[in-house]
């Protein structure tokens, strides 16, 4: 492929994922921003490995903001498992075909600095 169709599909790849991570990201930060200023709880607390389970079960509180939160970041489902596999599967794409971009630019700019001596 050449160096300008690795940039069309990194660029369509990018935005597409960048959704995405914007979710993950954004919800996370809040979650341990709150949880370092000593406001809301993490879902792992008192669990072990990464079982999730609904804030409000044992309380039948409603949901509050850091709990809306909790289960955007962490739940979801077998759809939202392989949305987050996705994700991550386009991140690795997204850092090895910049790479390859620039591993291209690099020799187009070599090629270029030869052909003018």
């Amino acid at each position: 492929m050449t160096e300008g169709g690795v940039r069309r599909v990194h660029a369509a790849v990018g935005v597409i994922l960048s959704i995405f991570l914007l979710v993950q990201i954004g919800s996370g930060t809040i979650i341990a921003f709150n949880e370092f200023i000593g406001h809301g709880h993490h879902v792992h607390a008192g669990t072990s490995g990464h079982e999730v389970t609904d804030p409000n079960h044992d309380t039948g509180e409603p949901y509050s903001a850091d709990d809306a939160l909790q289960i955007v970041h962490h739940q979801g489902g077998r759809l939202v498992q392989a949305l987050r596999a996705i994700l991550g599967l386009g991140a690795l794409f997204m850092v090895l075909s910049g790479a390859g971009i620039y591993v291209l630019a690099r020799k187009r700019k070599g090629r270029m600095s030869n052909q003018a001596l």
